[in-house]
């Protein structure tokens, strides 16, 4: 039998290994606890680096001073340390790269001797040629070059190419019967239908999305009047509202109902508002086309029209 004194000292050392163990547990516990709450940080700093990547892009290639303005901006406003955030430009002003970081403090973790980290987070932005865009009013284009600032017309009447007696370029020859509408709800032989899905897709745009590669019908007929009534509707709208976006399309000329346009790209356009459309043969749209940014789907493959699309790519692309 083993004397008394024995047992009370196992029954020490038993005592302060628990509480060592019970130390070391909580410590680890408590790392485990900033751990988490550092990745939950990390996880907004990759937010805030998306989030700058895609508003600078916005600005690009235009502006890729504005660009790199904008992409601190958007990264200070979600978290990230103004004084850790890095952009640069690439030099054919197509992709924006943003680094952004904070310091994390530890709060429990002290005790195992870990203060802070740092948090660091990237994200890369490519603008290219939009692949697919929502909103499109229901006129096309040919596939052809268009100036940026020269004013067209956009709805002819007679179809034709050339110049006006103004010295206003006209942007596509149509074939007959053709004013350059389109029918993107493949609408069937109802023209009172035909007619409200035209008039509605120029109010608001088509509310689906339109993909290059996309087939469509033409609308055949002038629509003088649903003409002017939709676009004197965007100019009193006014702002965002005379921006419209225009599917870029093979196929023609049109030789009859059965053809096909093929869309290839977009084009913007800013609709000339001390210009509307006038009555009957005079229901012409006038404005001009211009560069646009969407954040869209997009493809450095495809022809540029106009409208590009930003999105966020991988950081060694």
């Amino acid at each position: 039998m083993l004397p008394k004194r024995v047992l009370r000292d196992e029954n020490g050392a038993v005592l302060v290994l628990v509480t060592a163990m019970i130390i070391v547990l909580l410590g680890f516990a408590s790392f485990a606890v900033d751990v988490g709450a550092a990745a939950v940080e990390k996880r907004k700093m990759q937010n805030a680096a998306d989030a700058a990547a895609l508003a600078g892009g916005m600005e690009l290639p235009i502006n890729s001073s504005l660009a790199q303005d904008r992409a601190v901006e958007y990264a200070t406003k979600n978290g990230a340390d103004s004084t850790q955030v890095v952009t640069s430009v690439s030099e054919d002003k197509s992709t924006i790269t943003v680094s952004v970081g904070k310091e994390h403090d530890f709060r429990f973790a002290r005790v195992l001797g870990f203060h802070k980290v740092d948090i660091k987070a990237k994200a890369k932005a490519r603008v290219a040629p939009a692949t697919g865009v929502l909103g499109c009013i229901p006129f096309v284009l040919k596939d052809q070059e268009l100036e940026v600032g020269q004013e067209y017309k956009l709805k002819l009447f007679p179809p034709g190419g050339g110049e006006d007696n103004d010295g206003n370029p006209f942007v596509i020859y149509l074939g007959p019967g053709n004013f350059g509408c389109i029918d993107y709800n493949n609408t069937p032989e109802d023209d009172d239908l035909k007619d409200q899905n035209f008039l509605n897709n120029l109010k608001y745009g088509y509310p689906g999305l339109i993909n290059v590669g996309d087939e469509f019908k033409p609308l055949t007929g002038n629509r003088s009047e649903l003409t002017k009534e939709g676009v004197e509707y965007r100019i009193s709208e006014g702002g965002d509202a005379l921006v419209v976006y225009i599917p870029m399309v093979t196929g023609f000329p049109i030789s009859g109902a059965s053809d096909m346009f093929t869309v290839v790209g977009f084009a913007a356009f800013e609709i000339n508002s001390s210009k509307p459309p006038g009555d009957g043969n005079q229901s012409e749209v006038h404005g001009w086309f211009k560069q646009y940014v969407l954040p869209a789907d997009n493809d450095e493959t495809l022809k540029e029209y106009g409208v590009l699309g930003v999105k966020l790519v991988d950081i060694d692309s």
